[in-house]
């Protein structure tokens, strides 16, 4: 019986154990221009640029952020080509015959692999030494997470400055959808705190 409810209980731990490990994203923290007054038209057209060699993670990450806002158009829409987007002048003269006013800038700014000591069950010095004597006890093990942080800033093209910047850390990533899906709501509602886009609530993804 007693090698039975083992059996039962350390199966439990390791489900627990692999639940734990899922993919999580939390914002860090973010930061607003002091003194800035951010006016509705201030924002009214803003191209989302995502900075990635991959193309179709871009594609992906700049609809997604579309998706929250009519405002929001991206990058591959208005500047197509990477010579295009590597042109500065080029670059300044769509934007301004567009009508853009700002642009919302992701890039991948650090990745970096942290373990995390994990204790046993038995919580007291009993339980531990029951272990000894034939009692289940689950030991203690190492947890590997890799962190990605993604900085987020917000640029005014009128007055060519920042305005906004934020940043998320990602916590072991289960799919790249997800992660993108995930970064995107915790950045468009941390704006909308610090208040940004007030008219488009409405226009958020669930």
């Amino acid at each position: 019986m007693k090698s039975i409810l083992s059996k039962v209980l350390f199966a439990i731990s390791i489900i627990t154990t692999l639940a734990s490990c899922g993919g999580s994203t939390y914002m860090v923290d973010s930061w607003k221009a002091p003194g800035e007054t951010i006016e509705k038209q201030d924002l009214k057209k803003v191209m989302v640029s995502v900075l990635t060699k991959n193309e179709t993670s871009r594609r992906i990450a700049e609809d997604q952020v579309a998706g929250y806002s009519p405002v929001f158009t991206p990058s591959y829409k208005i500047l197509p080509t990477q010579k295009i987007a590597l042109d500065t002048t080029v670059s300044k003269q769509i934007l301004q015959k567009e009508s853009f006013n700002a642009v919302l800038v992701f890039a991948l700014k650090d990745k970096n692999t942290t373990q995390t000591y994990v204790p046993g069950t038995s919580y007291n010095y009993w339980g531990y030494h029951g272990y000894y004597y034939g009692s289940y006890y689950d030991p203690g093990y190492i947890q590997q997470d890799v962190n990605y942080s993604v900085e987020t800033n917000l640029y005014s093209l009128k007055e060519n400055k920042l305005l906004w910047s934020g940043m998320t850390t990602t916590v072991n990533p289960v799919s790249l959808e997800q992660s993108i899906s995930e970064i995107v709501k915790e950045v468009y509602q941390r704006m909308q705190k610090d208040g940004l886009f007030p008219d488009t609530t409405d226009q958020q993804n669930p």
